[in-house]
């Protein structure tokens, strides 16, 4: 199946695909929030309550989600943002107010995707899963490769909100693997994720490095993220996508593939242990 470029001046789209998140008043409070979350420089407890505070409804949703046991809390009762700090520790309680943020992100773009905005969801926290793994056995930062980790398909949820037909033949026509995707984008949009995922980051001021590095080859964290995408892909998080045909090489990195192999079963076995929230709406 063909497909021809929505429009002749394809570049104009991606304001527009800004434009559409941005209307979204829910989504923008939402990103705000997470923009704040995810600059641990900046971040700190007093400005955390704070935010929660503005927003009752996002507190309450984080508190059930830990009373839950969702994301590997531990079996305490956390009745707020000092006591869950004070329980968790300021930047595990960050990782998981991100992961609440997200999950209630991709829900508000649910009705107006035509992919099953549950396999991104599944997708983000799983590939957050394996990148802070990888990023602990190499050295990184696991705090911002965790991030990159979890916004890893951020590009992908806007195009399919803004852009629901063509995303859904692009994805019927991609579906051997994320680079022919990718090229979908660009031969139909005349731009891809990435750049989506930068624009929208930028817009909304998230930290710098989480944009600046989004595509970039050069970067350790992203290639640490690509791997950790592609372990999440083979666990079948994106079903439409069929098998990884893409290999990462983190071989200059003294990551071997043995190390892979038990980052891939460590996964899994957070797969398992959160498969009973992965459909659950975020309310």
């Amino acid at each position: 199946m063909a497909l021809q470029r929505s429009h002749s001046g394809a570049r104009s789209l991606l304001p527009l695909v800004v434009s559409t998140v941005k209307d979204n008043l829910g989504a923008v409070a939402v990103l705000r929030r997470m923009s704040h979350l995810s600059d641990r420089d900046k971040c700190n407890p007093a400005l955390v309550e704070r935010l929660f505070t503005q927003d009752r409804p996002a507190l309450a949703r984080l508190l059930r989600s830990f009373d839950r046991g969702d994301f590997f809390c531990p079996d305490v009762q956390l009745t707020g943002v000092s006591s869950s700090i004070s329980v968790l520790g300021f930047e595990t309680f960050l990782g998981f107010s991100l992961a609440v943020d997200l999950r209630r992100l991709i829900w508000e773009f649910h009705r107006t995707s035509p992919i099953d905005q549950v396999l991104l969801w599944r997708h983000s926290w799983i590939t957050a899963v394996a990148a802070r793994d990888l990023a602990v056995r190499l050295g990184l930062d696991p705090f911002l490769v965790q991030n990159l980790g979890l916004f890893d398909k951020l590009g992908d949820l806007f195009i399919s909100a803004a852009y629901g037909r063509e995303y859904e033949q692009l994805v019927a026509v991609g579906r051997g693997s994320v680079g022919e995707l990718r090229d979908g984008y660009q031969d139909v949009l005349g731009f891809d994720n990435d750049e989506v995922h930068r624009a929208i980051l930028g817009s909304l001021e998230f930290p710098a490095t989480l944009a600046v590095r989004r595509g970039r080859a050069d970067s350790i964290e992203e290639t640490c993220v690509k791997a950790a995408s592609n372990i999440a892909i083979e666990l079948g998080c994106l079903p439409f996508l069929g098998a990884v045909s893409e290999s990462w090489d983190l071989s200059g990195s003294a990551l071997t593939e043995g190390a892979l192999a038990e980052v891939a079963l460590a996964t899994a076995d957070a797969v398992s242990r959160t498969s009973r929230i992965s459909d659950q709406t975020p309310n």
